[in-house]
């Protein structure tokens, strides 16, 4: 399951989303044969798809037993619900996005791989999860951010209030954090849950 948060439904938007995916897949030695979509595939995607020498397959509008990415944005949009609502209740919800990536690698964590059956999906795409290296935490809840010396003044706190959102994948044993007092992002290593 691959889940990327788009802005609206405006055709380049989920253009756009749906070509970064395929690189993606493209880049980790996947190369898609034959695509099944329903009625959103739009002029960009099907010509996309034409120079990539993959087929398209359209499913009427509301078939949705037909085509197995409904069934899997079901499965996602279930555990995306979940995850919302175990947020902490001052959670600020327009920082939604912001959680699908961790909601995505839990649910790859968990499911089967569908082209290497016996291990996750995440392993099949990515290689072993490291747990040292991503460390994962519930989603939306409460954190302190440790302030290090020498950003903070003598008699100043020692933390800063933020909100976990996931790990960081570009940095070791780091997370990312919204801190609400500068509303803005911020990855740590320092942090108490």
């Amino acid at each position: 399951i691959l889940a990327t948060p788009i802005a609206n439904l405006q055709e380049t938007t989920i253009f756009d989303a749906f070509k970064a995916n395929f690189e993606m897949l493209e880049a980790k030695g996947y190369h898609p044969k034959e695509t099944v979509m329903d009625n959103q595939a739009t002029k960009y995607i099907k010509l996309f798809l034409t120079n990539k020498g993959c087929k398209l397959q359209l499913v009427e509008p509301n078939n949705h037993r037909v085509n197995a990415a409904e069934r899997a944005i079901q499965t996602f949009k279930d555990a995306f619900i979940a995850a919302l609502a175990t947020t902490d209740v001052d959670f600020p919800l327009q920082l939604w996005d912001k959680l699908a990536p961790q909601v995505q690698d839990t649910l790859n964590l968990l499911r089967e791989s569908r082209t290497t059956p016996g291990i996750s999906a995440i392993k099949a795409l990515n290689g072993p999860y490291d747990w040292g290296r991503y460390p994962l935490a519930p989603v939306g809840c409460k954190a302190i951010i440790y302030e290090a010396p020498a950003v903070r003044g003598s008699w100043a706190l020692r933390g800063t209030d933020a909100w976990y959102l996931g790990p960081s994948k570009d940095h070791y044993r780091c997370n990312l954090y919204y801190v609400p007092e500068t509303r803005a992002y911020r990855i740590s290593g320092s942090a108490e849950l």
